[in-house]
C-alpha cells in the first residue's frame, strides 16, 4: 500500500524510536482512508490510535539498513578521472515536429 502524501509529525512528549516505529506503523495502516482522493489533512487528527504501546514493542531490536554494495560502486566511480563534454560531443541532436492537440494521442 502506498501513501501519496507526505505528513510530518513531531511528537508531544519524549517517544523512543521504537514508540515512534509503532505509531507510524498504525497511522499506515489508516492510510485505504485516505484513497480516491479523500483529504488526510482534515481527518488524520481524528485517527484512532491504540490506547498503549504493547510490550513486544520494546523488545524488539532494531538494526539499521546497511549495505556494502553502495559504497563499493561508489569507489568504483573514480570521479577525479572525470572529464569535461558538451552535450554535442556525447549526443546527436535532430530538429523535432511541433507536437500540436491534434497529433496527441490518448495513453490508456
Amino acid at each position: 500500500m502506498t501513501l501519496y502524501f507526505t505528513l510530518s509529525f513531531t511528537p508531544k512528549k519524549e517517544m523512543s524510536l521504537s514508540e515512534k516505529l509503532y505509531y507510524s506503523m498504525c497511522i499506515k495502516a489508516n492510510s485505504y482512508r485516505y484513497n480516491y482522493g479523500r483529504q488526510a489533512n482534515k481527518t488524520l487528527k481524528d485517527i484512532n490510535l491504540p490506547d498503549y504501546i504493547p510490550e513486544w514493542v520494546y523488545d524488539v531490536e532494531i538494526k539499521p539498513i546497511t549495505t556494502t554494495k553502495a559504497n563499493a560502486i561508489i569507489q568504483s566511480l573514480e570521479v577525479n578521472k572525470w572529464g569535461e563534454y558538451t552535450l554535442g560531443e556525447l549526443f546527436r541532436f535532430h530538429k523535432g515536429k511541433r507536437l500540436t492537440k491534434e497529433d496527441m494521442s490518448k495513453i490508456m
